[in-house]
């Protein structure tokens, strides 16, 4: 019987798995449809023009918020991560988004819709998706700056008491 892999050879074998688990889930429900604008014709026609819904829904995202937005329990983040393991998820998803957006430059970002994923009666147009991480982001980090910023940090009390501010 072999004996086991040492410990630094598990932890890259259970990431390559960890990657292959994170590329299926992103193909799984994919088709050629992105190919298939392009044939269509569905090329860019100018600037991302978000209507008045969307807006408001990319303004509504930028620190500092005006209001309080609960994260849907559905992607909660987990609390307990190291460093390392936030940016490396961070660098995958950057430039994964980023990939994405550079693939559909050329695409009309205006006339393509989907449906926001968290709030199924809103539409929004790839355009206005886009627009939306960014800001989304921005949310986010200040939330982080703030939390990294206070003198009682690392305290526990202080993640809970400022909230999804």
């Amino acid at each position: 019987m072999a004996e086991p892999f040492p410990d630094d050879v598990q932890e890259l074998l259970r990431a390559l798995d960890e990657n292959d688990r994170r590329a299926e889930d992103l193909v799984r429900d994919l088709d050629d449809e992105r190919e298939r604008a392009r044939r269509q014709g569905a090329v860019r026609r100018g600037p991302i023009r978000p209507g008045p819904l969307g807006r408001w829904f990319v303004a509504t995202l930028e620190p500092p918020p005006k209001r309080r937005l609960p994260a849907p329990k559905k992607i909660v983040p987990a609390l307990r991560k190291g460093k390392a393991e936030v940016m490396a998820e961070w660098r995958r998803a950057q430039v994964a988004v980023k990939d994405l957006l550079r693939e559909a430059a050329g695409l009309d970002l205006n006339g393509t819709r989907f449906v926001n994923p968290f709030i199924s009666l809103l539409r929004f147009s790839l355009g206005t998706g886009f627009q939306v991480l960014p800001a989304h982001q921005r949310r986010h980090l200040w939330q982080a700056e703030r939390v990294k910023g206070n003198p009682r940090f690392p305290a526990p009390s202080v993640q809970s008491s400022l909230g999804s501010r």
